[in-house]
């Protein structure tokens, strides 16, 4: 396929469903970001410590595009500088524990997000060259980038904490939604393989992403979305909410502990298969429909007004689980060790 051309065509149709198979940055990807991660988990055996492979997938994704020609180098800094901010985020999370005085629900959420603004200000503002195709001169697109560094950042951090188990799951359905709806798929079609591949080691109960790979992994994602719907800026739209429950989720919980709700937790032995297969089908269905419908109207307002309806139903859909079907899935994982049945 000629560089540059839309894979529109070559996604939809039935017959071309194995397209992205056999790109090279797809394979490319896939294999590196599997034998990364594969090494982190057995370097991490047995260890208290928790394999982190956001910085993985962020570095598998940079590497890929650079080698194949589909990243320019002005990205190299603006994600050197996420990391940095990642690390300063942490540091300020171990200082600055959570307190139930209202007013440091405002200012430890401000300053975990400030060290992240000049990486993510970089990342949508940096001159490019024509191709690869920089972020495009529209500010809503912008700042919508920035927007998704900062405050996705903020909420990953919160579910990658909670749910780390299912990040590189959903993480990976959420990619198949960005290169199923944005017409440029080079930059997609890489970033799908890496997640791809590190997913084949989700089986791991204590695999994270880590806070410090979150924000470069989200700068990757915002980036490839804001590059690929440059030729149809609903499918920026689209793309950006196929994060669905990663982002939905936290803002619940968020709302729930503001009320006393206990918080949730994976625990050491992981997630019932049930709860993982529930939390997939959830993250398909919200990802179809940014990306298959959403993403693919003619205008952005169209977007929005399809798009916004959908994560407000999914966020009515997990306040109602977390109030009725946490309970159930609790005793489920109560009951794990001693080999009972749910509930029993």
């Amino acid at each position: 396929m000629p560089v540059g051309q839309p894979a529109r065509q070559q996604v939809v149709n039935p017959a071309t469903l194995l397209y992205p198979l056999q790109q090279a940055s797809f394979d490319a990807g896939f294999l590196l970001a599997a034998a990364t991660t594969a090494l982190a988990v057995r370097e991490h055996r047995g260890r208290r410590a928790q394999p982190a492979v956001g910085l993985i997938m962020a570095a598998a994704t940079l590497v890929t595009l650079l080698a194949t020609g589909n990243a320019p180098a002005p990205i190299v800094p603006a994600l050197a500088l996420l990391t940095a901010g990642g690390t300063a985020s942490a540091t300020v999370r171990r200082h600055i524990p959570p307190s139930p005085d209202p007013l440091a629900h405002l200012v430890r959420p401000a300053c975990l997000a400030a060290p992240l603004l000049p990486g993510a200000a970089l990342l949508a503002w940096f001159p490019a060259p024509a191709y690869p195709p920089p972020v495009p001169h529209v500010l809503w697109v912008r700042l919508a980038v920035m927007a998704m560094v900062v405050g996705g950042s903020l909420a990953l951090w919160s579910f990658d904490r909670r749910w780390g188990q299912l990040s590189p799951g959903l993480l990976t359905v959420s990619t198949a939604g960005i290169f199923a709806t944005v017409p440029d798929t080079q930059q997609a079609v890489a970033l799908m393989g890496v997640a791809g591949g590190v997913a084949l080691m989700a089986w791991h109960p204590r695999l994270r992403l880590g806070q410090v790979g979150i924000p470069p992994l989200l700068g990757v994602v915002a980036w490839t979305v804001a590059v690929g719907g440059r030729g149809r800026h609903s499918a920026i739209v689209g793309g950006l909410t196929c994060l669905g429950l990663l982002v939905i989720e936290p803002l619940v919980h968020l709302l729930l502990s503001a009320k006393g709700h206990e918080p949730t937790t994976t625990g050491r032995r992981g997630l019932p298969r049930v709860l993982v297969l529930a939390a997939l089908g959830g993250q398909l269905l919200v990802a179809s429909l940014e990306s298959r419908v959403a993403g693919l109207t003619p205008t952005t307002q169209e977007a929005v007004v399809i798009g916004l309806p959908v994560l407000v139903a999914a966020f009515g859909m997990l306040l109602a689980w977390q109030r009725v079907g946490w309970r159930w899935a609790k005793e489920v994982m109560s009951a794990r060790p001693a080999g009972s049945s749910p509930g029993g």
